[in-house]
């Protein structure tokens, strides 16, 4: 969730500075209120087994009349108006925030664009080295440490693959 949270607020903040010329302070203001109200809005509706789920929950949608709560909130947060941070978007935005990918389309009829789909590196990086194999002398504890790690890995290693596709963890 943080890779794809992380990937957004940078999106939105380069189109954000190709509008207006934003100062450090105000441009890491702005990435840390987008981390924190995404973060905290999106913790309880992401499903990495079922990306789409909750998708309409976690877009962002911009137009003349209407400034979505994630931005409302970054603007309360800031200290900026709404209206002043969605003049620094386009007319009309929408931007999904999914598991394992992040896109957006300008206009209502726009093409529907990635900013970050992971790719094969991604998902390599979360595969750590072979287990080495446990030895007669270990005790319990250990054990069971190695299986929590293993366990976690296959979480993770679960929201980078697509819906369905399995995979085998071997523990030795």
């Amino acid at each position: 969730m943080l890779n794809e949270i992380n990937r957004a607020s940078l999106f939105l903040l380069k189109l954000m500075r190709s509008r207006d010329r934003l100062s450090r302070e105000k441009t890491i203001s702005l990435r840390d209120a987008l981390v924190t109200v995404m973060v905290t809005r999106y913790h309880n509706h992401w499903f990495p087994l079922t990306p789409h789920r909750g998708s309409a929950y976690r877009c962002i949608r911009v137009n003349q009349q209407n400034s979505d709560p994630v931005i409302t909130a970054v603007a309360h947060i800031t200290g900026l108006s709404a209206k002043l941070i969605r003049s620094w978007l386009p007319l009309q935005f929408t931007m999904w925030v999914d598991p394992n990918e992040v896109s957006y389309r300008i206009g209502e009829n726009g093409s529907v664009m990635a900013v970050f789909v992971p790719d094969i590196e991604d998902i390599q990086s979360f595969i750590p080295d072979p287990i080495p194999e446990l030895e007669t002398g270990l005790d319990v504890l250990e054990r069971c440490q190695k299986l929590i790690y293993a366990q976690s890995l296959a979480a993770q290693l679960a929201s980078w693959l697509p819906y369905g596709c399995p995979f085998i963890i071997y523990i030795f």
